[in-house]
């Protein structure tokens, strides 16, 4: 996937996805009707897009382009990015698991679920995480953070403990290079 953004890769994304994702329709409203004074207004109704919101462009982009292991992919999501990663990997054939909050939506569960893709708690994520490499993740994150630095939590002799705070604007760490 291009790391630049500009107007070449937007339309070649745009290109890529195309066969994919619904063509939805843009109505336009009179400024006047949101207390806006005059103008239009153009409204895109990404809310008919399969899945139900305009997540599913990134998703099928995001799958697309990059090389998709055969272990498959994995989000956490209260919804519509779950639906929305969940959707394109059943079109595509690539596996998912979908980990949701406890509080989730039936209807969004039951999305995910008929897209095929296995679902699991976040709680659930959280604590293999935490059991398998030591990564605290959101929304446990700022906490283990305070835990650590106060000294109420002593890692064992050797153990390197990552906390991953505001977990989804991050890049992939490799934390043996920061050993």
């Amino acid at each position: 996937m291009p790391g630049n953004v500009n107007p070449h890769a937007i339309v070649e994304t745009e290109r890529r996805i195309r066969p994919y994702v619904r063509h939805t329709p843009v109505v336009e409203v009179a400024g006047a009707d949101f207390g806006l004074g005059c103008g239009k207004i153009h409204l895109k109704l990404e809310l008919v897009q399969h899945s139900g919101s305009f997540k599913a462009r990134g998703a099928f982009a995001n799958l697309l382009m990059r090389d998709v292991p055969v272990a498959g992919v994995v989000a956490a999501s209260g919804g519509n990015h779950g639906a929305a990663v969940a959707y394109p990997a059943h079109k595509l054939k690539v596996r998912a698991k979908i980990f949701v909050p406890e509080v989730s939506s039936p209807a969004k569960i039951a999305r995910i679920r008929n897209y095929g893709a296995g679902l699991g708690a976040i709680a659930q994520a959280q604590r293999a995480l935490w059991e398998v490499v030591r990564i605290v993740a959101e929304p446990g994150g700022a906490a283990a953070f305070s835990a650590l630095l106060s000294g109420r939590y002593q890692p064992r002799s050797g153990e390197r403990v990552g906390v991953l705070v505001s977990g989804g604007n991050t890049v992939a760490v490799n934390f043996d290079r920061h050993a």
